[in-house]
């Protein structure tokens, strides 16, 4: 049986919801869950997405951040529930992910479409696997605002948002500490008032 979500991965995981059984893969069945599990608690957002992680403090930080600094464009890497936020912040985003399950989903969000592109690529974070290609695919760019938030490891994408940062231009980081604590912020960077929100030393 097919995953009646995403139509691609087999359905292994079964759910009950509301007295019915239903089966999904375990990317959408876990989707799913964490989307119920939001409900009940209110602690995270929980819109289209459904696999919400970002507190609604955490965010309206982040929101009030974007607003205040007159971000229009955010580089993301490590897409999800925060790609829509931006979106619904009226943001235009470019979005780089590891897991192809991310992007397919994301990509079948119709009311985001217009306002993301989004690309997949190998790798897992650690030195040596593959850097997330935003420098081959637009040679020259620079952001105002990187938001890094994958994958589980991620010394290659910290390494990338300081290359495309602008000069003043900041860099957050979603949960810090998994990788990027060996280089990052270092001698270059430091943290801002918000917390886990990074800016240059000469970006004064």
């Amino acid at each position: 049986m097919i995953c009646p979500a995403c139509e691609l991965q087999e359905a292994t995981q079964e759910l009950v919801i509301s007295g019915h059984t239903y089966k999904f893969c375990g990317f959408d069945a876990y989707k799913l869950d964490r989307f119920a599990h939001n409900m009940e608690s209110g602690h995270s957002v929980n819109i289209l997405w459904g696999n919400g992680r970002i507190g609604w403090g955490e965010w309206f930080t982040t929101r009030d951040f974007l607003r205040r600094h007159n971000i229009k464009e955010v580089l993301e890497i490590g897409c999800g529930l925060s790609t829509e936020l931006f979106v619904n912040e009226g943001m235009k985003l470019i979005g780089f992910d590891t897991l192809a399950e991310h992007v397919a989903a994301l990509k079948r969000l119709i009311p985001i479409k217009d306002f993301v592109t989004l690309h997949h690529y190998e790798g897992d974070g650690t030195p040596g696997s593959n850097d997330p290609p935003v420098e081959q695919l637009y040679p020259g760019r620079k952001w105002d605002f990187i938001f890094v938030d994958g994958p589980h490891q991620r010394y290659n994408e910290v390494k990338v948002a300081t290359r495309v940062c602008s000069d003043k231009g900041f860099i957050q980081l979603h949960d810090p500490n998994l990788g990027e604590e060996v280089f990052f912020p270092g001698d270059d960077w430091v943290e801002t008032e918000q917390g886990r929100i990074y800016k240059r030393k000469t970006n004064v």
